[in-house]
Protein backbone atom coordinates (compact mmCIF):
# COMPACT_ATOMS: atom_id res chain seq x y z
CA UNK A 1 0.00 0.00 0.00
CA UNK A 2 1.60 3.74 -0.91
CA UNK A 3 1.01 4.92 2.77
CA UNK A 4 3.67 1.51 3.95
CA UNK A 5 5.67 2.29 1.29
CA UNK A 6 5.56 6.04 2.56
CA UNK A 7 6.29 5.12 6.01
CA UNK A 8 8.97 3.25 5.14
CA UNK A 9 10.72 5.57 3.06
CA UNK A 10 10.65 7.70 5.82
CA UNK A 11 11.91 5.47 8.48
CA UNK A 12 14.81 4.78 6.02
CA UNK A 13 15.82 8.49 5.50
CA UNK A 14 15.54 9.03 9.40
CA UNK A 15 18.36 6.07 9.37
CA UNK A 16 20.31 7.23 7.25
CA UNK A 17 20.57 10.32 8.91
CA UNK A 18 21.65 9.01 11.84
CA UNK A 19 23.92 6.53 10.48
CA UNK A 20 25.72 8.60 7.88
CA UNK A 21 25.31 12.39 7.87
CA UNK A 22 25.19 12.43 11.97
CA UNK A 23 28.34 10.99 12.85
CA UNK A 24 30.45 13.44 10.16
CA UNK A 25 28.39 16.66 12.08
CA UNK A 26 30.94 18.71 14.51
CA UNK A 27 28.56 21.22 15.77
CA UNK A 28 26.75 20.32 18.58
CA UNK A 29 24.07 22.85 17.67
CA UNK A 30 23.89 20.93 13.72
CA UNK A 31 24.25 17.62 15.42
CA UNK A 32 20.80 18.54 17.61
CA UNK A 33 19.07 19.83 14.92
CA UNK A 34 19.91 16.46 12.83
CA UNK A 35 18.84 14.98 15.46
CA UNK A 36 15.27 16.46 16.07
CA UNK A 37 14.64 16.11 12.08
CA UNK A 38 14.93 12.47 12.54
CA UNK A 39 12.61 12.39 15.51
CA UNK A 40 10.02 14.43 12.89
CA UNK A 41 10.94 11.61 10.65
CA UNK A 42 9.56 9.22 12.83
CA UNK A 43 6.69 10.55 14.25
CA UNK A 44 5.46 11.33 10.28
CA UNK A 45 6.28 7.57 9.32
CA UNK A 46 4.27 6.91 12.86
CA UNK A 47 0.97 9.08 12.34
CA UNK A 48 0.99 7.23 8.42
CA UNK A 49 1.18 3.72 9.92
CA UNK A 50 -1.43 4.49 12.77
CA UNK A 51 -4.11 7.49 10.79
CA UNK A 52 -5.28 5.39 8.26
CA UNK A 53 -6.30 2.37 10.48
CA UNK A 54 -8.37 4.49 13.08
CA UNK A 55 -9.59 6.87 10.11
CA UNK A 56 -11.31 3.62 8.91
CA UNK A 57 -12.81 2.98 12.39
CA UNK A 58 -13.83 6.38 13.25
CA UNK A 59 -15.44 8.58 10.25
CA UNK A 60 -18.45 6.78 9.03
CA UNK A 61 -19.41 7.05 12.37
CA UNK A 62 -18.58 10.85 12.50
CA UNK A 63 -20.01 11.01 9.27
CA UNK A 64 -23.30 9.65 10.69
CA UNK A 65 -23.05 12.11 13.58
CA UNK A 66 -22.99 15.17 11.85
CA UNK A 67 -25.43 13.91 9.29
CA UNK A 68 -28.15 13.54 12.00
CA UNK A 69 -27.16 16.43 14.22
CA UNK A 70 -27.77 18.73 11.26
CA UNK A 71 -30.94 17.23 10.80
CA UNK A 72 -32.17 17.44 14.70
CA UNK A 73 -30.82 21.47 14.98
CA UNK A 74 -33.54 23.72 15.10
CA UNK A 75 -33.65 25.28 11.60
CA UNK A 76 -35.30 28.87 12.88
CA UNK A 77 -31.70 29.30 15.04
CA UNK A 78 -29.48 27.76 12.73
CA UNK A 79 -31.01 28.26 9.42
CA UNK A 80 -28.33 29.34 7.17
CA UNK A 81 -25.57 27.84 8.82
CA UNK A 82 -27.44 24.21 8.54
CA UNK A 83 -27.41 25.03 4.29
CA UNK A 84 -23.66 25.33 4.29
CA UNK A 85 -22.81 22.46 6.30
CA UNK A 86 -24.82 20.38 4.83
CA UNK A 87 -23.40 21.62 1.46
CA UNK A 88 -19.44 21.41 3.21
CA UNK A 89 -20.16 17.86 4.77
CA UNK A 90 -21.47 16.74 0.96
CA UNK A 91 -19.07 18.00 -0.47
CA UNK A 92 -15.82 16.16 1.51
CA UNK A 93 -14.68 13.18 -0.34
CA UNK A 94 -14.33 9.82 1.01
CA UNK A 95 -10.32 9.39 1.12
CA UNK A 96 -8.48 7.09 1.56
CA UNK A 97 -4.77 5.73 2.99
CA UNK A 98 -2.69 8.62 4.32
CA UNK A 99 -5.33 10.97 2.56
CA UNK A 100 -7.49 10.36 5.36
CA UNK A 101 -5.97 13.13 7.46
CA UNK A 102 -7.63 15.70 4.98
CA UNK A 103 -10.90 13.75 5.52
CA UNK A 104 -10.40 13.89 8.94
CA UNK A 105 -9.15 17.91 9.02
CA UNK A 106 -12.50 19.09 6.90
CA UNK A 107 -14.80 16.79 9.54
CA UNK A 108 -13.69 18.19 12.55
CA UNK A 109 -13.68 21.77 10.73
CA UNK A 110 -17.28 21.36 9.97
CA UNK A 111 -18.21 20.09 13.37
CA UNK A 112 -15.98 22.73 15.36
CA UNK A 113 -17.89 25.49 13.91
CA UNK A 114 -20.95 23.54 14.68
CA UNK A 115 -20.14 23.35 18.60
CA UNK A 116 -18.78 27.29 18.06
CA UNK A 117 -22.34 28.07 17.18
CA UNK A 118 -24.33 25.84 19.32
CA UNK A 119 -22.09 26.94 22.36
CA UNK A 120 -22.84 30.60 21.54
CA UNK A 121 -26.88 29.96 21.26
CA UNK A 122 -26.90 27.91 24.81
CA UNK A 123 -29.09 29.48 26.71
CA UNK A 124 -29.52 32.79 25.10
CA UNK A 125 -31.75 31.83 22.22
CA UNK A 126 -35.20 32.12 23.63
CA UNK A 127 -36.26 28.72 21.83
CA UNK A 128 -37.27 26.97 23.86
CA UNK A 129 -36.54 23.80 25.75
CA UNK A 130 -36.80 21.56 22.89
CA UNK A 131 -34.29 24.12 21.40
CA UNK A 132 -32.03 23.62 24.88
CA UNK A 133 -32.06 19.78 24.70
CA UNK A 134 -30.92 19.65 20.96
CA UNK A 135 -28.10 21.96 21.26
CA UNK A 136 -26.58 19.81 24.64
CA UNK A 137 -27.39 17.10 23.08
CA UNK A 138 -25.16 18.30 19.70
CA UNK A 139 -22.65 19.88 22.23
CA UNK A 140 -22.21 16.23 24.19
CA UNK A 141 -22.20 13.81 21.12
CA UNK A 142 -20.01 16.01 18.93
CA UNK A 143 -17.75 16.27 21.83
CA UNK A 144 -17.63 12.89 22.90
CA UNK A 145 -16.56 11.10 19.24
CA UNK A 146 -13.98 14.24 19.19
CA UNK A 147 -12.42 12.97 22.27
CA UNK A 148 -12.41 9.35 20.99
CA UNK A 149 -10.99 10.19 17.84
CA UNK A 150 -8.09 11.75 19.83
CA UNK A 151 -8.04 9.25 22.47
CA UNK A 152 -7.55 6.32 19.87
CA UNK A 153 -5.63 7.69 17.60
CA UNK A 154 -3.14 8.37 20.74
CA UNK A 155 -3.46 4.88 22.06
CA UNK A 156 -2.65 3.88 18.74
CA UNK A 157 0.32 5.77 18.37
CA UNK A 158 1.80 4.61 21.20
CA UNK A 159 1.16 1.38 20.63
CA UNK A 160 3.03 1.67 17.31
CA UNK A 161 6.11 3.60 19.19
CA UNK A 162 6.45 0.44 21.81
CA UNK A 163 9.20 -1.50 20.96
CA UNK A 164 8.81 -4.81 20.05
CA UNK A 165 11.61 -6.00 22.90
CA UNK A 166 10.02 -4.16 25.51
CA UNK A 167 10.01 -7.01 28.27
CA UNK A 168 12.86 -8.61 26.66
CA UNK A 169 17.03 -8.33 27.64
CA UNK A 170 19.85 -8.58 25.91
CA UNK A 171 23.70 -10.34 26.87
CA UNK A 172 26.56 -8.72 25.12
CA UNK A 173 29.74 -10.83 25.27
CA UNK A 174 32.89 -9.43 24.39
CA UNK A 175 36.29 -11.36 24.10
CA UNK A 176 39.16 -9.14 24.64
CA UNK A 177 42.96 -9.16 24.23
CA UNK A 178 45.14 -6.90 25.46
CA UNK A 179 42.25 -3.82 25.18
CA UNK A 180 43.68 -2.07 28.52
CA UNK A 181 43.57 1.62 26.58
CA UNK A 182 40.20 0.97 24.74
CA UNK A 183 37.68 -1.01 27.04
CA UNK A 184 37.08 1.80 29.81
CA UNK A 185 35.35 3.71 26.97
CA UNK A 186 33.20 0.27 26.40
CA UNK A 187 32.54 -0.17 30.25
CA UNK A 188 31.69 3.06 31.23
CA UNK A 189 29.53 3.26 28.38
CA UNK A 190 27.10 -0.05 29.47
CA UNK A 191 24.63 0.43 31.92
CA UNK A 192 25.10 -2.74 33.44
CA UNK A 193 28.11 -4.88 32.92
CA UNK A 194 30.04 -7.43 34.75
CA UNK A 195 33.84 -8.47 34.01
CA UNK A 196 35.22 -12.14 33.62
CA UNK A 197 37.96 -12.93 35.83
CA UNK A 198 41.85 -12.53 32.88
CA UNK A 199 42.77 -15.30 31.45
CA UNK A 200 46.62 -15.50 30.80
CA UNK A 201 46.90 -12.40 29.48
CA UNK A 202 45.82 -10.17 32.00
CA UNK A 203 46.61 -6.60 30.73
CA UNK A 204 42.88 -5.89 29.56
Amino acid sequence: MAEESSARLLRAIAEELAQRFMPELSSADTRERAALARLVLEHLAADIDVLAVVAAQWIPAFRAALEEVLQTLPPALFAEQLQSWRADLAGIPIEYGAAREREVRALRTIAAALVRRATDLAGNHGGGPAADAAITQTLGRLGALDHQWLTRYDAARQQKDEPMYKDLSVTVIIPCLNEELGIEKILRAMPECRVLPPGELPQT
